[in-house]
C-alpha cells in the first residue's frame, strides 16, 4: 500500500496544494498533457463553459434547476466553494461525496507523472472525470478565473455564456475592460452558440464570436426581460414570451440570460417547464433572501444601532 492509499479527504487536499509554489498559475499547458493521457469521454451530451465577471454561480444554478426538472442528468462545477470542497462539483442537485473524489484524485495523481498541476488544475481534472463516467445530459461548467488560459477551457463546449465584463483580477488578466473581455472571449468555441448577458461589452467579444461562425444571443437586442412590478416579472424574443407570477430567488439578470440559454439548447422546452425549473433555483449564500421575520430582527438592530456581535 502506498501513502496515497491511507490519504483522507482532508490529507489529499492539502496535499494537492502542494503541488505549486503558485495558487494561481494562468496556461493550459500543463493541465492539457495530463487531460489527453487521461482519454476522457465527453462530460456530457451538451457542455455550457459559463464566463463572466459576476453572476456566473447563479446562471449555472438557474440552469441545472430547469433541466433537473426535467429529470435530466445534470452536473454542475463550479467555484469557490462556500463552506465544503464538495459544494464544487453537483451532481443531480447533490454534493459529491469525499469518497467519490478521493477515488478520482487518485486516478490524476495516477496519470499526473512529474507535471505540477495547480490546486485548481488538478481539482478540475478530477472533476471532469467523474463527470466523464456519469452518462449526463448536461454538463454546467463555471470557467474559474477569466477565460482563454482558465483550466476549464481544455473542454470543448457546446454553448458559451458571458455574463458580464467589469475590472477584475487585474494582476492575472489585465488594467482594462478591453484586455479582460479579451481574456473572457476565449471561452467562445467555433460554431457554437454564445450568450452575452449585457447589452453593452466590448466589441471584442461579439468580433470573435461572429470570426469563429458562432449564433449569437446578446441581451437587450436578442432576447429582453423586464419586471412587471415587484413580483412579477416577463421574458421574450421575437416569437416567444413567458411571463413570471413571481419573482426568482436569485438575480434576475443572470435568470434572463439562463432563460435564452435553456431555449437554445432544447428549443422543444416548454414555458410552463422554463418558469418552475427558474423559480426552483436557488443557491447558498447567492443573493439568497432572508426571512420576513430575519429581516425585521436585523432592521431592528439598526434603529436601535445594537452592535451584532
Amino acid at each position: 500500500m502506498n501513502k496515497f492509499d491511507a490519504m483522507n479527504y482532508n490529507e489529499w487536499l492539502s496535499y494537492i496544494q502542494t503541488l505549486t509554489a503558485s495558487e494561481i498559475d494562468l496556461g493550459l499547458d500543463r493541465i492539457s498533457v495530463v487531460y489527453r493521457k487521461l482519454c476522457l469521454q465527453p462530460l456530457a451530451k451538451k457542455v455550457v463553459l459559463v464566463g463572466g465577471t459576476n453572476g456566473k454561480g447563479s446562471t449555472c444554478a438557474f440552469l441545472e434547476s430547469v433541466f433537473l426538472n426535467l429529470d435530466k442528468k445534470v452536473a454542475v462545477y463550479s467555484s469557490p466553494h462556500l463552506v465544503d470542497f464538495n459544494e464544487r462539483l453537483r451532481i443531480n442537485g447533490k454534493n459529491i461525496t469525499n469518497d467519490c473524489m478521493i477515488r478520482a484524485f487518485k486516478i490524476i495523481e495516477s496519470h499526473r507523472a512529474d507535471v505540477p498541476l495547480s490546486f485548481f488544475e488538478f481539482t478540475t481534472l478530477s472533476a471532469f472525470l467523474v463527470m466523464s463516467e456519469l452518462d449526463l445530459d448536461y454538463a454546467f461548467v463555471e470557467v474559474g478565473l477569466g477565460g482563454r488560459l482558465d483550466a476549464t477551457n481544455i473542454l470543448d463546449s457546446d454553448l458559451s455564456i458571458i455574463t458580464n465584463v467589469s475590472l477584475d483580477h487585474t494582476d492575472w488578466l489585465g488594467n482594462t475592460i478591453e484586455q479582460i473581455a479579451f481574456e473572457k472571449a476565449g471561452i467562445i468555441k467555433e460554431k457554437s452558440p454564445v450568450i452575452l448577458g449585457e447589452p453593452l461589452l466590448p466589441n471584442i467579444i461579439n468580433e470573435r464570436a461572429k470570426a469563429l461562425g458562432c449564433d449569437i444571443y446578446q441581451a437587450e437586442r436578442d432576447f429582453h426581460g423586464k419586471l412587471i412590478n415587484m413580483n412579477q416579472f416577463e421574458w421574450e424574443t421575437q416569437d416567444r414570451k413567458i411571463f413570471f407570477r413571481e419573482l426568482p430567488k436569485l438575480h434576475l439578470e443572470n435568470a434572463y440570460s439562463a432563460i435564452m440559454a435553456s431555449i437554445v439548447l432544447a428549443p422543444q422546452l416548454q414555458n410552463k417547464d422554463i418558469i418552475r425549473g427558474i423559480l426552483k433555483a436557488q443557491l447558498p449564500g447567492r443573493f439568497q433572501l432572508l426571512r420576513k421575520t430575519l429581516m425585521l430582527f436585523l432592521m431592528w438592530l439598526i434603529i436601535i444601532n445594537q452592535p451584532l456581535c
